[in-house]
């Protein structure tokens, strides 16, 4: 009996199907270093990856995607790791050498594990604070009396979540701000928002400059900080002693935008010295400009240096061409002593009222070289306030540029959609000529109602075989009465 009932279990068991042992490889920690960054600065993030299978495998390669905001340089980061990786064993992936090219409290999608997504990274809400600060001051006038005074109204704009605070300084002979404080302070700023402070500034004995500094300390960390400036300057006209300055605006003939190609507006800005390896910022304070900083990377050491600005009225004379139908600016960068740079960033800005009275796109806006002809440089948005939009391109020199847009695509509706749709069918309904489809329609010839012959046939039998039953019938009847 006991033997029967083990044969049975045996039995049972050999019926239960196998689980097959297999490997499972899973994210299970990720972190950022540092998790608070300034624009354009690298950083890196670590991942730890699992096996949390019954079997051994093999973690081949991992790949890193950002969030669908493509807030960073590249769109992936893979890593070839060839690790082999017991039941529970875990291995680390490091995903290095990744900068932010736009500001903000910036999260990532996912990763993939050869070719497995893992979502880990956004169901956990990992991110990453990317911070930058623009900044910009303008005088209610560029001059005055002296005892007279002049208001500066400064803005910054927030790159990501941070502390911002402003701070205000004059040099020269006797300018003041009285009692009024020179910095002010705006907490938890968050990507895209501004703040705005406005000092009086009472003109001394002689012209004096101003200058504001934005600096933008990541929040909630506090690990990093971002600093901006602007400056400016205002003349005394009754003062007999005036201040040299590093900066220079003039203004020539017309407005902006027509033709001719009369250079307009200009400021240069010079430095003294640019140590090999600097960068060097310029900052344009000229709001007709649209300019609003170079920064230049030195190869070399360079002195006495100089970047002036020109805007022109319209398509510059010696250039034959415009690069678009929808151009903003027409600018000019006129550098002295400036020939041993690595690279140069073109900053500007643009008045959100142009770009939406001309049905443009605010992402496809584009900083444009001339050399021999127009070349698009590569051109990425990176603020906005409630009355610009921020851009950068990087450009390897300095000649004629222009800023435009292209404007947004026109959606095509749905009566017009089954307009076209309808044209086509009919168009591939209806060729011009085959060989099946005579090339001129044959009149069609009706033909008077006919008998065909075989039924001919069959009616003369009959008839005979009628007439000769008849006649036999009849005379048969005669026959046999007599």
């Amino acid at each position: 009996m006991k033997t029967k009932i083990l044969i049975i279990a045996l039995i049972i068991v050999m019926m239960i199907p196998a689980v097959k042992a297999a490997a499972t490889l899973e994210v299970t920690a990720f972190s950022c270093n540092p998790s608070e960054v300034k624009l354009g600065s690298q950083f890196s993030c670590t991942a730890t990856i699992q096996n949390t299978g019954d079997a051994s495998g093999t973690l081949n390669t991992a790949t890193l995607y950002p969030d669908a905001n493509n807030w960073l340089e590249d769109a992936t980061y893979p890593v070839t790791a060839n690790t082999a990786l017991s039941s529970g064993a875990s291995a680390s992936v490091t995903f290095s050498g990744m900068k932010g090219k736009k500001s903000g409290n910036n999260g990532f999608s996912k990763i993939m594990i050869d070719d497995v997504s893992d979502n880990f990274v956004a169901d956990n809400n990992v991110r990453v604070n990317v911070i930058d600060i623009i900044v910009t001051a303008s005088a209610s006038a560029g001059s005055g009396t002296s005892g007279g005074s002049v208001d500066v109204v400064t803005q910054a704009t927030a790159g990501g979540n941070a502390d911002v605070v402003l701070s205000f300084s004059l040099s020269g002979t006797g300018c003041t701000i009285g009692s009024q404080s020179s910095t002010a302070t705006s907490n938890e700023m968050t990507d895209g928002q501004s703040t705005s402070h406005t000092w009086t500034v009472t003109i001394g004995t002689a012209n004096c400059s101003y200058s504001v500094s934005a600096q933008a300390t990541s929040n909630p960390g506090s690990i990093i900080s971002k600093t901006d400036t602007s400056s400016g300057a205002i003349t005394c006209t009754n003062c007999v002693v005036s201040d040299n300055t590093t900066t220079t605006t003039t203004s020539g003939s017309g407005g902006g935008g027509g033709g001719g190609g009369v250079a307009g507006e200009t400021q240069t800005i010079a430095k003294d010295l640019i140590k090999k390896g600097e960068t060097a910022e310029f900052k344009y304070t000229t709001a007709i400009l649209a300019v609003t900083q170079i920064d230049v990377i030195a190869s070399n050491e360079m002195t006495k240096t100089e970047l002036k600005v020109a805007r022109y009225t319209g398509l510059p004379s010696s250039i034959s061409a415009a690069p678009s139908n929808n151009v903003y600016r027409y600018i000019e960068f006129t550098a002295t002593n400036l020939s041993s740079i690595e690279k140069a960033v073109v900053k500007f800005k643009i008045n959100k009222t142009w770009i939406s009275d001309n049905g443009l796109d605010s992402d496809k806006i584009y900083l444009y070289r001339y050399t021999v002809q127009w070349d698009k440089l590569v051109t990425s948005k990176t603020l906005t306030d409630s009355g610009y939009y921020y851009y950068q391109a990087e450009t390897p020199g300095f000649s004629y540029f222009a800023i435009a847009g292209e404007p947004i695509p026109v959606a095509i509706s749905e009566p017009e959609k089954a307009s076209t749709s309808t044209e086509q069918t009919i168009e591939e309904q209806t060729p011009e000529k085959t060989a099946e489809t005579p090339a001129e329609a044959k009149p069609v010839i009706e033909k008077p109602l006919s008998i065909p012959t075989d039924y001919i046939y069959i009616i003369a039998v009959l008839v005979i075989v009628l007439l000769a039953g008849w006649f036999y019938y009849h005379g048969h009847k005669k026959f046999v009465k007599k």
